[in-house]
């Protein structure tokens, strides 16, 4: 037997892969042996990078700005991303809390490396799947906290404060996510008002994840952050990469409160050196050019969305309306099969790619939040044509239904 030459720690190897990418590179294989595939499964937008950001990257790199910037990033990005989040969203940050990171990923890792490992979590479920990657990754102990679709997905602070109470390691931090991916569900000033409430007095910093905190799809609904009420607990992570469709030019923050200045300087410098310099030239560019490109996005993701919503309707599915990001969850529980053996069969035989809810929930089968998240599958509708959106849903209701019969 040939003896390896090293193993991979565990808290790598036995990570678990997203199951968003296993129904992506199937529904992609499946399309280039030619098959129509109605791709819902995957929050990438499609809509065109505003030139105003291409022209400033472009600039950028004729200038021959390609060198390091500062670890936290250039001081004309941070300035205007304090500047945004202020003016839109009520908050009083400097630019010197802003860091700047390769996308938002990298800057919920840097808000968990603050965190003492051996520590607990709590996530929301369903949440996004890298949560739980990354909890393992930097020695995290998970401690799921539920969303409910009969409660639009917004969490029950007292059994908040149940977790937080509980016997077990020392709670780190709360994690939100608001606009929420997968639920679409954007958390109300009383469920943030609350949330900030708890942290301060149970002394836990709340790692807020607001990536999508500037696609609202209902006129007169705000986003809040919990900075506003609390900003020396909150870590606020955010991108550029959902409002300007700049998914792949990695421009993502972390916003630290004052007091954490200074001890999380070193994080940038040990892990990324920095941020693309080009791309954070063009995320200024996003700030602070012209914003009518971007200005009609909103629009095109709720008519889509409402498109989805008639559908889902008319076919009497269950699911709950969002009102932020561009993702929807239908509750497919009484079809008679577990939610992957679901989005494998829709894609096998009807051609349609969704996400699968037990990939959004606890990785213990066990776990009394398992079987909610199992009864669940997510559709994107960032991308697509309105026919292919339409199509696509309408063939999930009908598969649906026929595994009820």
């Amino acid at each position: 037997m040939e003896k390896v030459a090293f193993a991979v720690a565990s808290r790598a190897a036995d990570n678990p892969r997203s199951g968003i990418r296993e129904i992506f590179t199937l529904a992609n294989d499946k399309a280039a042996r030619g098959e129509t595939v109605y791709k819902l499964m995957i929050g990438v937008p499609d809509a065109r990078t505003p030139d105003t950001v291409i022209d400033g990257t472009i600039a950028a790199l004729k200038a021959q700005k390609t060198q390091y910037t500062a670890n936290a990033g250039i001081t004309e990005l941070r300035e205007a991303i304090a500047g945004q989040v202020n003016r839109a969203h009520g908050l009083s940050v400097q630019a010197d809390q802003v860091i700047v990171v390769p996308g938002a990923m990298a800057g919920l890792l840097f808000a968990n490396f603050t965190i003492e490992p051996g520590n607990r979590i709590l996530v929301p479920t369903p949440g996004y799947p890298n949560y739980k990657m990354q909890a393992g990754l930097t020695g995290l102990e998970l401690l799921h906290y539920r969303l409910g679709i009969e409660n639009g997905f917004q969490p029950d602070l007292d059994e908040l404060e149940d977790l937080l109470k509980s016997d077990g390691a020392p709670v780190g931090a709360i994690l939100i996510n608001t606009p929420g991916n997968p639920t679409g569900t954007v958390f109300n000033k009383e469920t943030i008002s609350g949330i900030a409430r708890l942290a301060e007095k149970h002394g836990v910093r709340i790692i807020s994840d607001e990536v999508y905190k500037d696609i609202i799809l209902d006129d007169g609904l705000e986003h809040i952050s919990p900075a506003r009420f609390a900003p020396d607990h909150t870590l606020l992570v955010g991108a550029l990469s959902k409002k300007y469709s700049m998914t792949g030019m990695r421009v993502g923050f972390l916003i630290v409160p004052r007091h954490a200045i200074k001890d999380t300087d070193v994080l940038g410098e040990a892990t990324i050196s920095c941020a693309p310099s080009i791309c954070q030239w063009g995320g200024v560019a996003a700030l602070e050019g012209d914003q009518s490109q971007v200005a009609g996005y909103d629009l095109q993701y709720r008519q889509r969305r409402d498109a989805i919503v008639e559908i889902l309707t008319a076919a009497d599915m269950t699911f709950t309306r969002p009102n932020g990001a561009f993702y929807l969850m239908v509750d497919i529980g009484d079809a008679g099969l577990s939610s992957r053996e679901f989005a494998l069969q829709l894609l096998e035989e009807n051609g349609v790619g969704v996400a699968f809810g037990s990939d959004f929930g606890p990785i213990d089968p066990a776990h009394p939040l398992y079987a909610e998240c199992d009864r669940l599958v997510r559709i994107a509708f960032c991308s697509g044509s309105m026919d292919e959106l339409e199509g696509g849903t309408k063939r999930l209701c009908e598969f649906y239904k026929e595994r009820c019969a």
